[in-house]
């Protein structure tokens, strides 16, 4: 009887270890027969749409959101691509996981790209890179012609280091090294970096730096031009020294208040007198406020927010009514320029931010919501709430919440306290607002329940925040089987996420696709090495 139990168990133990291996392929705890190229392939496809650079850029983002240093290597052939906004996102990649050539292949391609390109690869080591990245490019950037690039780099080093300092109250640091390699930008060629310079400067205790602007600007002999570069850093820094020099200045020139500035000015020139006015009106003086809105008709982007950077801290309410008005301006840098003044001002009205934000611009709606977050979260709230109950205006008003609220902090303390109302909405007949309410109700509550509200919407727009949510959320697993379902449907962006989050949900069990412009060949080593283990048992 032992040996025959023996023999049958002998022909049944390769039969039993193969249903296991069925019963797993169709578990939940593993991916299935075939999942694995699927995954390869929509990545694969993803990286390789020669002609849509969108989808290129949006496929090495859901990269960087899997957070898998595998795929650092399908990123390397995209660093030489056409597109621009691929190149980044291909280094993007690899900054974030700090390859061996992270350095080297961001200063590459730093050397070799457009202003505009420079600024994001700037911004990317700015945000992910190592110390030595970041040190290394802040070094190079200060060195270059773009302003806007000089300004990143000088805000993120010597700037930054003294005002960390400052807040740890290291005086020796301080004094030693970090206001003296400061005050070596203090005449700087952009006046607006020479005029932070001097602000920290003053603030810091070093008034008298500012004397020397003030003296070229009075100086009658020195070039215009001179003068006027002396003036604008003067006013931009609202240094207190040059109120005297910018009263006197005016009184020459025959301009005691508004109403005489169209007069002719004796002997001054017209853009000394405007450096002037502006200066007064920044530190306070409420006499020239309609001379600084005359500046603005008419006026160029840059000069349009040299003005509205001077009303910003006057305290009449005709100063503020300008910001309120520049919020809704055509132009998007006077437009953010605006808000951002507006809402440091401490009279600052929730109303005028909440009204401005519907203004058909995303980034717009973007920087309201966070600075709505930082000072007026309740009367935001309060409003969202009466828009929610507004049937005309729920929809819009979900829309925006999906797209401008990704914190968790900021779905906590604005979204959460609605979940009311929310609970409502996603019982609603109409399709959209359901699915939106829906949507926000998962992000804030998370508790593994799938409303059936998102399944049903059409929507791509919150299909895809839908599907992105579960793939990085931290248990993708939870979502196997939703993230399963939408591994083969029509919109590319879909199966994008969904493989995302099958990626994340079975790490050990996915294989890196092949590299772009590479097709799967013979298994690779680790791969055979594995096939022959298997055998073997």
């Amino acid at each position: 009887m032992n040996a025959a139990f023996t023999r049958h168990t002998r022909f049944l133990r390769p039969l039993i270890i193969m249903l296991l291996a069925i019963l797993m392929a169709c578990s939940s705890d593993s991916l299935r027969e075939g999942e694995k190229e699927t995954i390869d392939n929509i990545l694969r496809s993803g990286l390789e749409m020669g002609d849509d650079p969108f989808v290129r850029a949006e496929t090495l983002r859901a990269l960087e959101l899997i957070d898998d240093p595998r795929v650092v290597e399908l990123s390397e052939p995209l660093l030489d691509d056409p597109s621009p906004m691929v190149r980044v996102a291909a280094l993007r990649l690899m900054i974030l996981h700090d390859h061996p050539r992270a350095r080297q292949e961001a200063m590459a391609n730093y050397n070799r790209a457009g202003d505009a390109e420079k600024r994001l690869i700037v911004a990317t080591a700015l945000e992910l890179g190592s110390d030595t990245l970041r040190r290394t490019m802040i070094s190079r950037a200060l060195r270059a012609e773009d302003p806007r690039q000089r300004r990143m780099a000088f805000e993120a080093g010597p700037y930054a280091t003294v005002e960390a300092l400052q807040a740890s109250g290291d005086e020796t640091t301080l004094r030693r090294t970090a206001l003296p390699e400061l005050g070596g930008f203090v005449e700087d060629p952009d006046p607006d970096i020479a005029a932070l310079a001097l602000a920290r400067l003053t603030e810091a205790g070093q008034p008298d730096r500012a004397r020397a602007f003030i003296e070229r600007f009075a100086d009658a002999k020195q070039p215009l031009e001179a003068r006027l570069d002396a003036g604008r850093i003067l006013v931009r820094s609202r240094a207190e020294m040059a109120r005297e020099t910018f009263a006197a200045l005016l009184e020459r020139a025959g301009v005691y208040d508004a109403e005489t500035l169209g007069l002719p000015q004796r002997r001054i020139d017209p853009q000394l007198v405007r450096v002037a006015a502006l200066g007064l009106t920044a530190l306070g003086d409420e006499t020239y406020v309609p001379s600084a809105q005359e500046y603005l008709r008419g006026a160029e982007v840059e000069p349009t927010i040299e003005v509205l950077s001077a009303l910003a801290t006057n305290p009449s309410d005709d100063a503020a009514v300008s910001l309120r008005i520049a919020m809704r301006d055509a132009r998007e840098p006077v437009r953010r320029a605006a808000i951002n003044l507006y809402a440091a001002r401490e009279d600052a009205q929730p109303d005028a931010l909440i009204s401005a934000m519907r203004i058909d611009d995303f980034e717009t709606q973007k920087l309201i919501a966070g600075q709505l977050v930082a000072r007026f979260a309740e009367d935001w709230r309060e409003t969202l709430s009466a828009r929610l109950e507004n049937e005309e205006q729920a929809a819009e008003t979900l829309r925006t919440l999906q797209m401008v609220l990704r914190s968790e902090e900021e779905l906590k303390l604005i979204v959460a306290p609605l979940s009311p109302r929310l609970e409502a909405l996603a019982a609603s007949n109409n399709a959209e607002v359901a699915a939106l309410a829906a949507y926000l109700l998962l992000r804030v509550e998370a508790d593994g329940e799938l409303p059936e509200a998102i399944r049903a919407s059409t929507d791509p727009q919150t299909r895809q925040a839908y599907l992105e949510y579960l793939a990085t959320s931290d248990t993708p697993g939870q979502y196997i089987d939703e993230l399963r379902a939408n591994l083969f449907e029509d919109l590319f962006v879909l199966r994008l996420f969904a493989a995302a989050g099958m990626w994340r949900a079975f790490p050990d069990q996915v294989r890196a696709p092949a590299k772009a412009g590479e097709t799967r060949g013979a298994a690779s080593d680790s791969e055979r090495a594995e096939t022959a283990t298997t055998g073997d048992e």
